[in-house]
């Protein structure tokens, strides 16, 4: 079973265990969503471990690994230790800081260039005529 050492957005100096069984090395650095509570909390993906020092029956279960966006490179997690490190600040505040804001929440749905689909209406290619030759809007609507 694979356990996950994640940095969560706390005051608390360390990182939590949570157990994923779908979980691999290529996973590090990604965003998990993970049970902290009675909530749950966006982290980052520290590490991928084969043990834990926590016992298995007070191990809980990670909600799911995010993998619709890419995860923080090597560089940058090593980064984010040193600064908490040198800085003497939580690892999961400063893991946080490095994140955008639109990846902290889970429910957001990043759209990607393959998602998106416009269309021109009618109104629109009427509109073109009607515009300067090298106006913004112009060049908009013909793309």
């Amino acid at each position: 079973m694979a356990i996950l050492k994640v940095a969560l957005d706390l005051p608390l100096p360390q990182s939590f265990d949570y157990s994923a069984p779908d979980a691999g090395p290529a996973d590090v650095g990604l965003r998990v969503l993970v049970p902290f509570g009675r909530s749950r909390r966006i982290g980052v993906i520290l590490a991928v471990e084969d043990r834990s020092d926590v016992p298995a029956q007070r191990l809980r279960a990670a909600c799911g690994i995010l993998r619709d966006a890419p995860g923080l490179p090597a560089e940058t997690l090593e980064l984010i230790r040193f600064c908490s490190a040198y800085y003497h600040h939580p690892i999961g505040e400063v893991a946080a800081l490095a994140l955008p804001p639109a990846l902290k929440t889970p429910a957001r749905k990043l759209a990607t260039r393959r998602d998106a689909a416009y269309l021109l209406t009618a109104a629109g290619r009427s509109a073109i005529a009607t515009l300067a030759a090298r106006s913004r809007r112009r060049r908009v609507l013909e793309a």
